[in-house]
């Protein structure tokens, strides 16, 4: 509404000049008419004076115009800048994963850029992003193998690769953590953002281990659990 308002003001403030132009050159040209006709004494110099006195006026009228022109175009350029910033362009493509703006909200600028929408590059190569405990963090390294699990996908493991490591820590319950990057293939796009998952790190092989197994009136104990012997 505002641009349409400003390109009419523009048009408005155009057909003004116009006007205004044809005023001037109509002034001028019976200016050199009546001085001509005073120069040869068939007119009186009073009728000179007022053929000046409306080519000046008609000269201010011209200038007014043009302001006025110039101030509708600055009207025109504001709106369309208004316009511009009322729509938002998203710099990459990808899948928009949260709105947190209803279309008709004004947006108000502020020092902290308020965050209007939460964006996906690429949904089919993700990272997990796995609490460690500090105890472990020495064994673990980027380029490591790695599966995991999903609650929507219970009888699905996924494999994923170490990616980096923090080294900062986090301190939470008295618990501390480092947090550690999987990259994970979402070739299938089967996983979703906000998912949670549990995950195993293969930090090593051992070749012809001994296994010690542990069991309580006739079952495997596994984990400080009892479990059925398996066949």
């Amino acid at each position: 509404m505002a641009l349409q308002q400003a390109t009419a003001g523009l048009a408005l403030a155009r057909a003004s000049l116009f006007e205004a132009t044809a005023t001037l050159e109509e002034a001028v040209i019976d200016e050199r008419r009546i001085r001509s006709l005073v120069q040869r004494k068939m007119q009186p110099r009073a009728t000179l004076d007022e053929a000046v006195a409306k080519r000046k006026r008609a000269e201010g009228g011209e200038a007014y115009a043009r302001a006025t022109v110039q101030q509708a175009e600055a009207t025109l350029s504001q709106a369309r800048t208004r316009l511009e910033k009322a729509v938002i362009t998203s710099p990459i493509d990808g899948v928009v994963l949260q709105r947190s703006i209803e279309p008709g909200t004004t947006v108000a600028a502020s020092f902290q850029t308020p965050v209007l929408f939460l964006l996906a590059h690429d949904l089919g190569q993700m990272e997990l992003h796995v609490s460690m405990d500090e105890a472990d963090v020495s064994m673990v390294a980027a380029g490591q193998r790695a599966t995991f699990t999903v609650d929507a996908w219970p009888n699905r493991e996924f494999d994923a690769r170490v990616l980096k490591v923090y080294l900062y820590h986090t301190v939470e319950n008295n618990v501390v953590t480092c947090t550690t990057v999987l990259a994970v293939d979402n070739a299938e796009h089967l996983l979703q953002p906000g998912m949670t998952a549990t995950a195993t790190i293969f930090t090593g092989r051992r070749q012809q281990a001994l296994r010690v197994l542990y069991f309580v009136d006739g079952k495997l104990v596994k984990d400080g659990t009892a479990a059925e012997i398996l066949p």
